[in-house]
């Protein structure tokens, strides 16, 4: 069975239609001194209900995607994965579905690495913004077990670590059906049994390869993080999963998914960290916005607003 059909309660049939990505190129642009690329691991694919619908009633999540010209039933998530060059290091930013195959055409992370010249052996750095499974599954294999990234320090936040480490993680506010949550779990406990001692903790405010500032962005899950990547006086925000789609989440900051840990939580970081974005005009990447999920936000009325970035607006490499 796919491992998202065991997720969700209630998931329609509709949401096993296939639709293939033509995200097959790289992208490629520079933050300062940086140089950076994002390749697509491929698309989720997810259904409205249950996933979105519990903070609003499906139509008006429906009628919101429909309005920005987009499937009322079945939300597309993108997968982009970043890749940065700095000095001596190549770090990458979480690592897509990997082995799990989600709904949709996806776990293509590996092979476009290698197509835009990025041999995983070259990785020096991965950091994942949390253990969830669209974002866990390509660090390895796990029967028999084979880190991707071999040669790679791997960076989890402690908090997001102890969470998945625990006896019973606290899932008593997610939406998912039991069998869903223990995929969850045992999709962390793999990650981080399959990293073993490579698995370093970071907190909120730590420094990694001298361009990357870790902070703590929860709700989501308890470790959430997010990352300001900066060169000079150019940067970059990573927002992880602070946000979903842009079509939901962008103006209704209160729809949270049913995978949030905390929806209460993750409405507040959310809306806490988008107006961080849109006062400082940063440009940000956003893990699930169509690719190659680079935008700026503005603000309207009592939500935000995600205006993508054409490629000739920022600097190429």
């Amino acid at each position: 069975m796919n491992v998202l059909s065991r997720l969700l309660s209630g998931s329609s049939s509709q949401t096993q239609k296939q639709r293939v990505s033509s995200m097959s190129d790289a992208y490629r642009f520079q933050i300062g001194e940086i140089r950076a690329t994002v390749v697509s691991d491929g698309q989720m694919l997810v259904p409205v209900a249950p996933i979105y619908s519990a903070f609003a009633a499906k139509s008006e999540v429906s009628a919101a995607l429909v309005a920005s010209g987009l499937d009322s039933e079945i939300v597309e998530l993108e997968l982009n994965l970043l890749v940065l060059e700095f000095n001596s290091r190549k770090i990458l930013i979480d690592t897509g579905c990997g082995r799990l195959a989600f709904y949709g055409d996806n776990g293509h992370g590996l092979a476009r690495l290698k197509s835009a010249g990025i041999s995983p052996d070259e990785i020096t750095d991965v950091i994942l913004t949390h253990l969830h499974p669209d974002h866990v599954g390509g660090i390895g294999d796990v029967q028999p077990q084979r880190l991707h990234f071999p040669n790679a320090r791997h960076y989890v936040s402690e908090i997001e670590a102890a969470y998945w480490n625990s006896e019973h993680p606290d899932m008593s506010r997610q939406g998912l059906n039991e069998e869903g949550k223990q995929v969850f779990r045992d999709v962390a406990h793999q990650a981080l049994s399959l990293l073993g001692d490579r698995a370093m903790r970071v907190k909120d405010g730590q420094r990694i390869c001298e361009c990357i500032e870790v902070i703590s962005a929860p709700g989501h899950t308890p470790g959430h993080i997010i990352l300001r990547i900066g060169s000079g006086h150019d940067q970059l925000i990573h927002l992880g999963d602070t946000i979903h789609h842009p079509a939901i989440q962008m103006a209704h900051p209160n729809w949270s998914s049913e995978v949030d840990s905390d929806p209460t939580l993750a409405e507040q970081t959310r809306r806490q960290v988008l107006s961080s974005v849109s006062s400082e005009q940063s440009l940000a990447v956003a893990y699930h916005a169509r690719y190659p999920g680079l935008g700026r936000v503005t603000t309207m009325n009592e939500g935000f607003v995600w205006l993508p970035v054409d490629k000739g607006a920022i600097t190429q490499w």
